[in-house]
């Protein structure tokens, strides 16, 4: 029952793409970056939005000298999941982007977005899986032994 429940997500989780993303274009007024435990997450605030565009995951980011070198002023172009388009307005929101470019540079891409997504997903199957086969192993064990006992207190 477990793993049918975790496996029927699948159809909710599709790779980011043109049609499941909306592209916008803005202007930054800061960037942030914050070195926690090793991982780096990079915070990008404009002048055109609320939101803070995110870059949590630095394994989708194609060039670490593209991101470095991005300043107050620069025009970027990013993507985000249909799903947030109305957090773009608010305050003290975070949002991941799923792309993120310059006019001449590519900083993350779509496809490696896509990649690592589905990697994690995949871990979580795993998990899942694993989670629910050892839940099965313990309740097939305390029936055997709830038998056996039945079977020893009838004699």
């Amino acid at each position: 029952m477990l793993i049918t429940s975790c496996v029927s997500i699948s159809p909710l989780v599709k790779p980011s793409n043109e049609k499941n993303t909306t592209s916008y274009s803005a202007t930054i007024s800061r960037i942030q970056t914050i070195d926690k435990d090793n991982n780096k997450s990079y915070y990008i605030y404009t002048e055109n939005y609320l939101a803070v565009l995110c870059i949590s995951n630095i394994d989708t980011v194609t060039s670490q000298e593209y991101l470095t070198s991005l300043h107050e002023g620069d025009v970027i172009e990013f993507r985000i999941k249909n799903n947030l388009k109305t957090f773009l307005t608010k305050t003290a929101v975070q949002i991941n982007v799923v792309s993120l470019k310059t006019e001449e540079n590519e900083i993350v891409s779509l496809s490696k977005t896509n990649v690592i997504e589905l990697t994690k997903l995949k871990n979580n199957y795993l998990t899942c899986i694993m989670l629910s086969l050892g839940l099965l192993s313990s309740a097939t064990i305390l029936y055997i032994c709830y038998k056996l006992q039945l079977k020893n207190n009838v004699k």
